[in-house]
């Protein structure tokens, strides 16, 4: 009994053993054609009995191997070596030949570090240490000049004068410090009044100044004469970023311009408006601006660096900068908010500022109008998330104020303008419910933080605030314009609730709005009571936003095991991905 097996190629292979090899019939072509099918016909072990029908043939489809077309005059069995060598005389395999031309490539590629490369410092340790310290030490000294006892002026000699000076004044600041008469120092640095000068005494350079030789900064003048020039005071100070300098300043009185703009007009920023004293160059503000920003230095730090730079030897400093330097600063960053704010080009000035139009809005957050697609408020309940803002609030008890000083005598630049929120309207609602107990206050619901627990305990007294309160973004972590405020005494409701409510009015066309805050669990039951009852009538949302409490993903563990508590957890809600609702505890 046989069964004839038809193979259609291609489908899965296996191999045919050489016994049944004899009974292949194979298709007469020299090229298989594709889905080919090549029959078997195989003899069973047993015979069928006499009585039983006939069997049918059994079909089974054979995966295209991919091998060459038989060769009808060789005549290669498939289980012989020949058929074997055939084979791989056909076949290049792709994956060896690229990891062969992978690793000659990398062998060639891979060379040997120089020293300079492997060990740099090494290298300057044991060939160029001493010649940095000799050229250190030449600089030190004259240098080039006087190399061939030439004492004479550089300048005057460039000018071919007739009778050059002697030149014994340097500068320190100027790429080249070419040693130059008095005259020929003080032309050189009519445009750069603020370097440093050194005078050669025949043995060592001692310090001078631009002062000292004489020369004179006139303003409001470009070509630096005026008719009618006025002098500044006697003892005329100026901050730059290379040191403190004592300089002459003359004004211009042949036109009616105001001192302090004539200053401006001049890159110089005056500390005081009557009769100024002491002016910083906006190099320098800018300067410690930015490095304030980048490294936390403070500005007595940086002070204490300009006071060294001058004079390193602790002796004969120059008088105190140091407060007029802090208020310039202040102000200097105060008016470059303005600036970038756009307030200069306004009609109404600065005081047409609104509250929170300096602050700098997250860009991550939705806003109808800016970043929202058109028919955003038709989207579908499962689309709802994608419009919705996450807002994190939360406490800082380390962020004290003392009672040193007071609002009349150190005024608020901007209160409410960027990130704080208004104060008189703040403080009016605070002193309303001062009655109201803390958000954790009740035991039997508390929410068991430390933070919450220490708020009043004796190392707040004689504060005028123990913390404050703010609001950021649960996506990029940017603090909420309008939402840092002040907390009196313990974490209260009023306290949070109008720093919430500050930062909602620029939401106020969302839908959707997520909230997280370590005391939710508290802080949301009764928060629609309080916004019915208590809210400021500006301040309170409108009935079409929809409002969601959650809790921050490490403060869980924390809170007391309570009945329901799971409602408030980011895990099960829908729409807030990985969000953990910690960045308030990042940015403190």
């Amino acid at each position: 009994m046989f069964v004839t097996f038809a193979l259609q190629q291609p489908q899965f292979s296996y191999a045919i053993p050489s016994a049944v090899m004899s009974t292949r019939q194979t298709v007469k072509s020299h090229k298989l054609a594709r889905n080919s099918v090549v029959r078997f016909t195989v003899p069973y072990d047993t015979p069928s009995p006499p009585t039983s029908a006939p069997r049918h043939e059994r079909q089974a489809v054979m995966e295209n191997p991919w091998l060459p077309p038989d060769d009808l005059e060789m005549g290669l069995d498939v289980d012989t070596t020949q058929c074997e060598k055939a084979l791989a005389s056909d076949y290049v395999d792709l994956t060896q030949e690229l990891a062969r031309k992978l690793a000659e490539e990398k062998k060639k590629k891979k060379k040997k570090r120089s020293l300079a490369s492997s060990r740099p410092m090494l290298l300057w340790k044991k060939s160029f240490r001493d010649i940095y310290l000799g050229e250190l030490l030449r600089s030190e000294g004259r240098g080039d000049v006087w190399d061939k006892g030439d004492t004479k002026c550089f300048d005057c000699r460039a000018r071919k004068s007739e009778q050059p000076n002697v030149g014994v004044f340097r500068c320190r600041d100027c790429f080249i410090p070419h040693l130059t008469c008095k005259d020929c120092c003080v032309r050189r640095h009519r445009m750069l009044p603020f370097h440093n000068i050194e005078q050669w005494t025949g043995s060592t350079f001692i310090k001078s100044s631009l002062k000292k030789l004489g020369l004179r900064i006139q303003l409001n003048h470009t070509g630096m004469a005026c008719s009618k020039p006025e002098a500044c005071h006697s003892k005329f100070v100026i901050l730059h970023t290379n040191g403190i300098h004592q300089v002459n300043v003359d004004y211009c009185g042949c036109r009616p311009v105001p001192k302090i703009r004539q200053l401006l007009r001049r890159g110089l920023y005056p500390a005081s408006q009557e009769n100024p004293r002491t002016c910083a160059t906006f190099s320098l503000l800018d300067h410690m601006h930015m490095l304030s920003l980048t490294s936390k230095c403070s500005t007595y730090d940086y002070y204490k660096a300009l006071e060294k730079l001058t004079n390193n030897t602790g002796i004969n400093l120059p008088h105190s900068k140091y407060r007029p330097l802090s208020r310039m600063l202040l102000q200097w960053r105060h008016l470059k908010m303005l600036k970038r704010a756009g307030r200069g080009h306004d009609r109404n000035g600065i005081a047409g500022t609104k509250d929170g139009e300096l602050a700098v809005l997250c860009p991550s957050c939705p806003h109808p109008g800016i970043n929202l697609p058109d028919k955003w408020q038709e989207a579908s309940a499962s689309e709802r998330f994608l419009y919705a803002v996450i807002l994190c609030m939360d406490a800082n008890f380390r962020l004290k104020n003392q009672l040193v000083s007071n609002y009349s005598v150190d005024p608020g630049l901007g209160r409410g303008w960027s990130y704080t929120v208004s104060r008189e309207p703040f403080e009016e609602y605070v002193r309303s419910r001062i009655n109201d107990v803390d958000v954790d206050g009740d035991e039997s619901k508390g929410c068991g933080l430390q933070a919450v627990e220490q708020a009043n305990t004796k190392y707040n007294k004689g504060l005028r605030y123990t913390g404050v309160t703010a609001v950021s973004c649960g996506r990029s972590e940017m603090v909420m314009p309008c939402s840092v405020g002040n907390l009196h005494k313990g974490e209260k409701y009023a306290n949070m609730d109008f720093g919430f409510a500050s930062t909602l009015r620029f939401f106020i066309g969302l839908m959707l709005i997520i909230v997280s805050y370590d005391a939710a669990c508290q802080w949301f039951v009764k928060y629609a009571k309080r916004v019915r009852d208590y809210w400021p009538k500006g301040l309170k949302p409108p009935p079409t936003q929809t409002f969601l409490a959650v809790i921050p993903k490490m403060h869980e563990e924390g809170h007391k095991k309570t009945k329901n508590h799971e409602q408030f957890s980011f895990n099960l809600t829908p729409g807030v991905g990985h969000t953990d609702g910690e960045c308030p505890e990042r940015i403190w």
